[in-house]
């Protein structure tokens, strides 16, 4: 223990503040009651000068995440309406992916989410994914 370093809960207070902020490295610090104050709160307006943007920053960057995500599915989903992609739509899936800056892994769990719901909508058959007739149980041809 250091009670002659710490011997109040503020010094204490003032001691991790300077140390977590870094604001006086310990070698030049306020001496008076007024300036800990006064450096305490330039303590909190610096950390909110960082924090407040980087939380703007990555709020919005998750939310155009978000949207790239959407689009792609939206994209897929539109494909998906006759049960099958085509040579064509992979191409076009391809092109989108690359445009919007998805990882390939992405784009498949994008697809395959899509296409379970397009397969329950459609009434698939969950082994061979051939679509069923709705007026008997028999894969189409």
């Amino acid at each position: 223990m250091q009670p002659e370093t710490f011997s109040s809960i503020p010094s204490a207070i003032w001691w991790a503040g300077a140390t977590l902020t870094t604001v006086g490295y310990g070698d030049v610090i306020p001496i008076t009651t007024g300036g800990k104050i006064f450096g305490i709160g330039v303590m909190i307006v610096g950390i909110g000068m960082v924090a407040l943007p980087a939380g703007i920053l990555a709020s919005a960057f998750s939310q155009r995440l978000h949207q790239r995500h959407e689009d792609y599915k939206e994209l897929v989903d539109d494909l998906l309406d006759d049960g099958k992609v085509s040579l064509e739509e992979r191409v076009v899936l391809e092109n989108m992916r690359v445009h919007l800056g998805l990882s390939k892994e992405d784009a498949q769990k994008i697809l395959l989410r899509v296409a379970r719901k397009e397969f329950e909508r459609k009434d698939v058959c969950p082994h061979c994914s051939a679509i069923l007739n709705s007026d008997s149980s028999s894969p189409n041809p």
